[in-house]
């Protein structure tokens, strides 16, 4: 053997992260065979981790080895490497007809390759019982400002719910659980993005697998899209079996109700506000007033939207700024046969059912 050294550099700040990857060159005087996967001990801190056998990286008299740093390791003095650390582990290194020598001597402790694994992420649940629970919220998009005096939205809200979280895969066979509590019928999607290789599992409330991915998103990264009814589903995120399977992720979670489109603010108007004309029964079937007040959805002139109406009784409003004097048209389309209420948050001008269209 030649030489023994370490080969290429640390991402940042001369320090190997969670998720990187150390290498060792290892160079023969002549071309050598590998069988198996030899490996070379690393120095990191008080601990000694086995870089193993590439043998994508090794050609003829080089052989490089590799090992990927963990959430545990850390080591602020930097790395190094004991005398005769290389061994067979099962395998063979063979020059000519005989086996290579393995002696070597060590390698000091290089300060520019420090090790820190640790991450600021949340840990999450390694089981279904212990998992964490993210909570699906509709997001806007648009501007607010004032518009004639009140308070106006530019944008539209979308009717998927979506949900984030940081994870990290820290070593090998490391699973990070989550639970979705999806609230109707629909079609829900999950995926993480990054550079770590992700693989994902979705399950029912009892753990059942419905469907599993590996490399179906962006990169390594897994992405799973599924229909489903209202209920309780679990997501197992663990690392592939490549070598950037451990490190850093972001899960994002959408689900996307049966209809699409722009959400609507579902309420039964409270009373002096958006009310039902005098005489008229409130969508409900009792007096108008009954039920909590929830903003309706803001939407721009001469724009369309889909709503859904998911229950009897259910009513959805919309909100829209009028800055000049008009003809306002207002239509619904579709199946089912809505009545409308139209005017001023405080002065209801027309009520028009499908019967009187």
């Amino acid at each position: 053997m030649s030489r023994v050294t370490f080969t290429g550099t640390p991402a940042s700040e001369e320090t190997y992260r969670l998720g990187e990857q150390i290498r060792v060159a290892v160079t023969f005087s002549d071309a050598v065979t590998v069988t198996g996967t030899p490996q070379i001990g690393l120095t990191v801190g008080s601990t000694t981790r086995q870089a193993t056998y590439d043998a994508t990286r090794s050609k003829g008299s080089l052989l490089v080895f590799t090992y990927t740093v963990q959430a545990t390791d850390a080591d602020p003095d930097g790395i190094g490497i004991a005398a005769d650390a290389l061994t067979l582990n099962g395998g063979t290194i063979r020059r000519g007809g005989t086996a290579a020598a393995l002696r070597h001597g060590a390698l000091a402790t290089d300060d520019t390759r420090k090790v820190d694994g640790s991450t600021d992420v949340v840990e999450h649940g390694d089981s279904r019982e212990q998992a964490t629970l993210l909570t699906l919220t509709v997001r806007t998009t648009g501007e607010v400002g004032e518009t004639g005096g009140d308070e106006g939205f530019q944008g539209n809200v979308d009717t998927a719910r979506n949900a984030e979280a940081a994870g990290a895969v820290e070593q090998a066979g490391d699973t990070d659980y989550f639970r979705v509590e999806v609230p109707g019928a629909g079609s829900l999607t999950v995926e993480t993005t990054g550079t770590t290789d992700t693989e994902g599992v979705l399950q029912g409330a009892t753990g059942q697998t419905l469907t599993e991915d590996d490399d179906g998103g962006t990169g390594s990264n897994f992405r799973v899209e599924r229909q489903v009814q209202a209920g309780t589903y679990y997501v197992a995120v663990t690392g592939g079996e490549s070598e950037q399977g451990i490190g850093l992720y972001t899960l994002s979670v959408r689900f996307t109700p049966i209809g699409g489109g722009t959400t609507v603010g579902d309420v039964v108007p409270p009373a002096g506000s958006g009310t039902p004309p005098a005489g008229s029964t409130s969508p409900d079937g009792g007096e108008a007033g009954d039920g909590a007040e929830r903003q309706p959805a803001p939407i721009r002139l001469n724009t369309e939207t889909t709503g859904r109406l998911d229950r009897a009784g259910e009513v959805d409003y919309f909100r829209v700024a009028v800055e000049e004097a008009g003809t306002v048209t207002v239509e619904a389309t579709g199946a089912a046969a809505p009545v409308a209420y139209f005017g001023a948050r405080d002065e209801p001008l027309l009520h028009q059912s499908a019967a009187q269209s």
